[in-house]
């Protein structure tokens, strides 16, 4: 539960920009694609970075990599927070995108460590909620905390909460790793050991479930206001309703794993059947309501994914000093979703000029999806018994 809430606590720090953006475009004069570099600079470094923070996680252990991701979301918070210039606010960010993408990486590595086969799937279902969960409390209470106040208040708090998630890891996450790290954490492993077929596979459905979901939730907004007459904050409000939604995704998920649902088959309902609900979302003529819980369904299977790939890190791994290799991977591939997904689903509309041709970017997914299922081996790799000096 504290590696979760650590999730919860870096998910927040990445989603607070949301609120903030107004202000900070009226404090600094800057451009709407430089306040959107902003927002998803996390992904760009979660894009570039996930595996080397993989190789650190096996290197020096989940709850050192976990500590020095949430002292860069303090650093970053900080520095944000005292910012007089856009340029230091941009370097506060990939401040805080680096220590997120420790804490995604290291905190999972650290659950499946401690937790049994029994209950893996299900604590791997509870923590994929962090991302949804923690975006979510941010779209909550970051109005909440601008009231009277100026947008740096939103920096302070990530940087208060950052510290007491650091207390928390220190007196329990560290004692629990210490007595549970078994001796083959003390290898050494090749980065290359990682790159073998189903790892790769799954890496890439961890980008098409990202490029789908964020592709999809990045532009309800817009495209509500623009073809329902509905103002933004509405719009916005009610995207987040539909974000919640990933939160059950992904108990459900864990749900399914712990009860010996095939990982081909969840993963076939998680990336096909959230593609085909978001293309319904994009009919001519559909009413609101209708649009609303076909994105609800979509962004529901789809949350199925990330607690599947989680789970299924102990089945890859070659021994235990390569779980966190297998979520670097993981999250790099995620990152490369988050990154491309909105970039070409906004293409493929400004190249039709209607958003009625969305479906044409999902029903892509799908294809690509439906091809690395098929490919997905069945088998679980052997362990390995070779030890490095």
């Amino acid at each position: 539960m504290v590696a979760t809430i650590c999730g919860f606590i870096a998910a927040y720090n990445i989603g607070k920009v949301a609120a903030a953006i107004p202000y900070v475009r009226q404090e600094f004069s800057t451009s709407l694609s430089w306040s959107g570099a902003l927002a998803s600079s996390y992904s760009v470094i979660a894009m570039m970075f996930a595996l080397l923070c993989g190789v650190l996680v096996s290197r020096f252990g989940a709850w050192r990599a976990g500590a020095a991701g949430l002292g860069l979301l303090i650093i970053g918070g900080v520095l944000g927070a005292i910012a007089n210039t856009f340029a230091l606010l941009l370097v506060s960010r990939v401040i805080e995108g680096i220590g997120f993408v420790a804490i995604a990486v290291s905190m999972p590595a650290f659950i499946g460590q401690i937790c049994s086969e029994r209950i893996r799937p299900l604590a791997m279902g509870v923590w994929g909620t962090f991302v949804p969960g923690g975006i979510a409390i941010s779209l909550l209470v970051s109005p909440l905390l601008l009231q009277g106040a100026e947008w740096r208040v939103l920096w302070w708090a990530g940087s208060l909460v950052a510290a007491a998630g650091l207390i928390l890891v220190f007196f329990t996450i560290r004692p629990a790793y210490i007595k549970t790290a078994p001796v083959a954490l003390r290898e050494s492993p090749e980065i290359s050991s990682v790159f073998t077929r189903g790892p790769v596979i799954l890496a890439g459905c961890f980008a098409i479930y990202s490029a789908t979901f964020v592709g999809l939730t990045t532009f309800l907004p817009t495209l509500w206001s623009e073809t329902k007459g509905i103002d933004l904050n509405s719009a916005a409000r009610l995207s987040a309703m539909v974000v919640v939604m990933n939160i059950l995704g992904n108990l459900t998920g864990g749900w399914l794993n712990s009860r010996g649902f095939g990982m081909r088959r969840v993963l076939g309902w998680a990336l096909i059947g959230a593609g085909l609900a978001a293309s319904v979302v994009y009919i001519k003529g559909l009413p609101i309501t209708a649009q609303f819980i076909a994105a609800g369904v979509s962004v529901y299977l789809g949350g199925m994914l990330p607690a599947t790939l989680f789970a299924s890190v102990s089945k890859y791994s070659q021994s235990p000093a390569h779980n966190g290799l297998l979520l670097g991977l993981f999250f790099q591939g995620a990152g490369i979703g988050q990154v491309f997904g909105p970039i070409l689903m906004g293409a493929t509309v400004d190249h039709f000029g209607s958003w009625q041709s969305a479906p044409l970017f999902f029903i892509s997914a799908i294809i690509m999806a439906a091809i690395l299922l098929y490919f997905i081996p069945d088998h679980r790799p052997q362990v390995s018994t070779r030890h490095h000096d």
